[in-house]
């Protein structure tokens, strides 16, 4: 019994063609940084510094990632350290050898082991570039690539020749399977679809809305993954079994890379299919975190069905959380909310773009107040829809806290509380939510409750430690609460809001950390539930006792 091969290999022409677009997709941004190596070599030669800043902008570019940015200024230091170690401003060009300056250091060991490890990383950078260029070649281009990708342990072989009176049957039976799906009769639809098959098992109608039955309605992934098989083998080009097979490896198997390659087969078939697009830019997105390619996908689908509700919720939240394009996300919501206005996952990702951003005017392009009306209007949207929603009544409650709005402030608190015992987020901001008001002994329970749950809450050990010291007077308590949040802190260079001239003082007496406990903040403002203390002013000098 042989595998199903049918169809022809594509020409050398078309292979290369599409080799190339391969590389300009997962190498546009190497070669990008390759240009800027060349620039700021004949600028400056080859020293340190162009291996540093161009790591940064290949990691900016490919992966978009933040960190690197960071690390610029400790770097910065280093070099100058080491400028000042080498007086003569040695170069790597010098260091490893290279061009006019190669010569060979006499009587210093250590320089000559030190040329010998650049010369190695040097050339270990330069092999690894190319072998990496040369895989993605010989992957898209010089490897045959089968017509049907099948995964491992769904075999399939091919049946005997089948009548056309059967294969007319199997049709007219399928679809009768799809007039009793409109119906929602779900064991006619399997009963039909069972007689077709029986007829003719390689008919791909019946074996792709056989998939979707048990992949959607029955939900057994074993045999609805091996109908989405026999499908794809028995009609390479079947768009909807590419689609749904892919779909079903990206959500219930997370197979993401055979389901991207069925989402590529899709769009070979069919390059305009929308569900695929949106699914595909969904998947470089969330999982691959390719935001270049990510954008050119929901840009390909918005261009075909320019209100695809899914396509314009992720694209939005990709300029939103991804690229900080708030204007162009703001705006793609409310195309959203145009054709589906309760549609609850962009009513919250809406709101809280307004929320977190409302301090920055000129980027959301409205007032600080009018972006929280806004904010606030769109929870209580959410909360006509669902009136327990946990995460609006949460927000709506610290809004309203932010405010001055403490009676409803509190309401909603409870009301996140009975749907919610164990929000640790709730439990501490209704905590500072009652010691903002006077009343310290109830919002020490809720901290308590806050520190039985095991979560090291930060502002919650904070706030604890200033009750502990200013209203009950109990230095030992606060010093250990103070110690226990700057051991919780995961940026430790970072700087608590809001201690006062006093506790910082005793947290620099009891932690030994006067950087970290001493700001110019004043207390008794809200505390964000932030992971980490974010500095909003430099630290004041304070003398321990």
């Amino acid at each position: 019994e042989e595998t199903v091969d049918s169809t022809a290999q594509p020409g050398i022409a078309r292979r290369f063609w599409d080799a190339l677009c391969q590389v300009e997709q997962d190498l546009g941004s190497c070669i990008f940084t390759l240009v800027y190596f060349w620039v700021y070599f004949v600028l400056h030669g080859m020293t340190i510094r162009l291996f540093f800043i161009g790591g940064i902008v290949l990691l900016q570019f490919s992966y978009q990632l933040q960190w690197p940015l960071f690390v610029w200024q400790p770097f910065n230091t280093l070099c100058e350290w080491v400028r000042e170690w080498w007086p003569d401003r040695l170069s790597l060009v010098r260091l490893a050898g290279f061009g006019k300056e190669r010569r060979r250091v006499k009587g210093d060991k250590r320089m000559r082991r030190m040329q010998l490890l650049v010369k190695l990383a040097l050339w270990g950078v330069f092999v690894a570039a190319v072998c990496f260029f040369g895989a993605s070649l010989w992957d898209s281009w010089g490897r045959a690539q089968p017509h049907h990708m099948m995964r491992s342990g769904n075999p399939f072989t091919p049946n005997p020749p089948v009548p056309k009176e059967a294969q007319h049957a199997a049709n007219v039976l399928c679809n009768d399977a799809q007039k009793a799906e409109a119906r929602r009769a779900w064991p006619e639809v399997q009963s039909k679809l069972q007689a077709a098959l029986r007829a003719d098992p390689s008919n791909v109608c019946a074996l792709y809305n056989y998939g979707r039955l048990l992949d959607y309605v029955w939900q057994d992934g074993d045999m609805a993954e091996h109908m989405y098989v026999r499908a794809v083998a028995a009609s390479p080009k079947h768009i909807h079994s590419l689609r749904n097979y892919g779909f079903f490896l990206y959500y219930v198997r997370r197979d993401y890379i055979n389901a991207e390659g069925m989402f590529r087969r899709a769009l070979e078939v069919q390059s305009d299919e929308i569900d695929v697009l949106s699914g595909y830019g969904s998947l470089l997105y969330y999982v691959h975190r390719n935001l270049p390619k990510a954008q050119s996908m929901f840009q390909r689908a918005l261009k075909v069905v320019p209100d695809h509700i899914n396509t314009l919720h992720t694209y939005g939240k990709l300029l939103h959380y991804g690229r900080s394009d708030y204007k162009e996300a703001a705006s793609l919501y409310d195309r959203v909310l145009v054709v589906q206005p309760n549609h609850v996952g962009v009513l919250l990702d809406y709101a809280s773009l307004l929320y977190d951003n409302s301090d920055r005017e000129a980027l959301l392009g409205v007032s600080r107040a009018r972006a929280l009306d806004k904010a606030a209007d769109l929870w209580e949207r959410v909360l006509m829809v669902h009136p327990n929603h946990v995460d609006a009544l949460f927000y709506l409650g610290r809004l309203e806290h932010t405010r001055g709005n403490a009676k409803r402030a509190e309401r909603l608190y409870k009301r996140v509380l009975a749907a919610a015992p164990d929000n640790v987020n709730a439990i501490s901001s209704y905590g500072r939510l009652l010691n903002s008001v006077g009343r310290t002994e109830a919002a020490l329970e809720m901290f308590l409750r806050v520190f039985q749950t095991g979560c090291e809450h930060i502002q919650s050990l904070v706030v604890a430690a200033d009750i502990f010291f200013r209203d009950m007077g109990d230095k030992n308590r606060a010093g250990e609460l103070y110690l226990r949040a700057l051991r919780a802190s995961p940026l430790k260079s970072l700087t608590p809001i809001g201690m006062p001239g006093q506790a910082c003082a005793l947290c620099c007496n009891v932690t030994k950390k006067q950087d970290l406990c001493c700001h110019a903040a004043s207390s008794g403002g809200v505390y964000e539930d932030n992971a980490f203390w974010r500095p909003t002013a430099p630290t004041v000098a304070v003398d321990c006792l």
